[in-house]
Order: C-alpha cells, then sequence, then structure tokens
C-alpha cells in the first residue's frame, strides 16, 4: 500500500503539508485582526468626542474622552509588556544555567567514565605483564 503526503480533512478536501498553516498564513491573519481591531478603536474616538479634564502629577489638560482612555489602555499594554519581556528574558537565563549546569555534568560523566576505563586497562596491562609465560611445548629444548 502506497502512502502519500496528503491528508484529507474533514470537509472532505485533500490538504498538503504546508498548505494550510504557513508564516504568511499567519501574517495575514495577524493582520486581519489589527485592521479590525483599528476599525473598533476609531468608531469607539469618533463616538466619544467629549472632552474630559485630566491631572496627571503636575500636568493638566483637556483630551477627548476617547483619546485619554487609548491613552491609558496603551500605558496599561506597555506595563504588561516590559513584565512579559522581563518574565522571558530571566526564564532564558534560567534554562541557560540549566543547559550549562547539564553540560558540565555530563562532561564530568564522560570524564569519569574515560578515566574508569584507562585504570581497568592498566589494571589489565598490570595482570597480563604479571602472569608468567604459559610455556609452549613446541619451542621447549630437550
Amino acid at each position: 500500500m502506497k502512502s502519500t503526503s496528503a491528508q484529507n480533512t474533514d470537509s472532505g478536501t485533500t490538504s498538503y503539508p504546508g498548505e494550510r498553516h504557513t508564516r504568511l498564513s499567519a501574517v495575514w491573519t495577524a493582520l486581519t485582526v489589527a485592521v479590525v481591531a483599528l476599525a473598533a478603536i476609531l468608531v469607539f474616538i469618533l463616538q466619544n468626542p467629549q472632552s474630559v479634564e485630566l491631572s496627571f502629577l503636575m500636568l493638566h489638560g483637556r483630551l477627548p474622552l476617547a483619546i485619554a482612555l487609548l491613552f491609558a489602555m496603551m500605558l496599561g499594554a506597555m506595563i504588561v509588556l516590559a513584565s512579559g519581556t522581563a518574565r522571558i528574558l530571566q526564564l532564558r537565563a534560567v534554562a541557560r544555567r540549566a543547559r550549562r549546569g547539564q553540560t558540565e555534568a555530563t562532561a564530568a560523566a564522560e570524564a569519569t567514565a574515560a578515566a574508569e576505563a584507562t585504570a581497568a586497562a592498566e589494571a589489565t596491562a598490570a595482570a597480563e605483564d604479571s602472569q608468567p609465560p604459559a610455556s609452549n611445548p613446541s619451542t621447549t629444548i630437550h
């Protein structure tokens, strides 16, 4: 029976490897989501034009409500991104230390095994040297 790389999907169509999930399809999906999100933000801004008074530390001013909320959302997103980036960097450092420790442990185990093999070989050679040579009847002189 000959196997093929094509797979049947639930809808009965045949898909080949890489046909359904590619990097380009991921970019297309992300771009579509971004355009829809920007359209929703634009509608939100246009529907909330009333001004509000803002005070932050020593800064005072008036902004449209939607713009003020957009700034607050962006500040929150930057805080989440900063904390997420810090956590990712922390996990990478832990993984790097673990790999380095594992490499050192592997090297130590290999060195121990090599030393044991060398010691065993030296012991075998010493045992062979200490045994008297076996007499060979054909080389014995009478």
